[in-house]
């Protein structure tokens, strides 16, 4: 049990990182409905904390402080999850996804908790709540956020020129056509801007495979064009 436990959390954890490394790519979109999200950061919490504390117990004894650290990282990295993956950018959905774990913490301990009187009540509530929960899930929340500002800010900058460029060859395409009907256009002129889009496609990376293939398609239709006009319409 404990075998498949370790490697489909393993699978599990690494299936989450390739997922974000290709967001960051500008791969693919994170955009879950944020309760889906909320139980993805919920999952990956369980998944981190089982991991470090299976990898310990056989290091060393556990100790309250230990279980505190890796509860807290834990839903600090489920904090961040949860909230990357939503299609709303809001570090709340972090500290949501360390509220809930922090009321399963205190369900599944439940009789050890209530062996305590009502003063280390409060203060274990408190401190599984706000230092070990709340906290760490708000702040893996905020990080995703100003991550996924980033992340869009430099990924939706290529998807705008990729667009830009677009109509740019459409419009160049269009010309191009005047000129196989005997139209006034500047030849050097349309040459000029044919190169030029050329050298901004080739500038553009991680658009994703579909984007990637209309990219090369649009390149070699300009440079057929900028060949076809250079033999038969330049003036020698």
């Amino acid at each position: 049990m404990d075998i498949f436990g370790n490697i489909f959390s393993v699978v599990y954890l690494g299936y989450i990182i390739i997922l974000i490394f290709l967001y960051v790519k500008g791969k693919v979109r994170l955009m879950l409905h944020p309760i889906l999200a909320i139980i993805q950061g919920i999952m990956i919490t369980f998944t981190v904390n089982y991991l470090l504390l299976t990898s310990i117990e056989n290091i060393m004894p556990v100790n309250f402080i230990i279980i505190g650290i890796f509860l807290a990282f834990s839903i600090f990295i489920g904090g961040f999850v949860a909230t990357i993956f939503s299609r709303d950018n809001k570090a709340i959905f972090g500290v949501i996804t360390g509220i809930i774990f922090a009321v399963f913490i205190l369900i599944v301990d439940y009789k050890d908790f209530m062996a305590y009187n009502i003063v280390m009540k409060l203060v274990i509530g408190l401190v599984i709540v706000l230092a070990v929960s709340m906290v760490p899930g708000g702040i893996g929340g905020f990080i995703a956020r100003k991550s996924k500002e980033s992340i869009s800010i430099s990924t939706d900058s290529y998807i705008d020129e990729y667009i830009y460029c677009i109509g740019k060859c459409d419009s160049l395409n269009f010309k191009y056509n005047q000129i196989l009907n005997g139209e006034n256009i500047h030849v050097k002129e349309f040459i000029h801007d044919c190169e030029e889009l050329v050298m901004k496609f080739n500038g553009l990376n991680d658009l994703g495979e579909s984007n990637e293939i209309n990219k090369s398609i649009m390149i070699g239709t300009l440079k057929n064009m900028i060949v076809h006009v250079k033999m038969n319409y330049l003036e020698k």
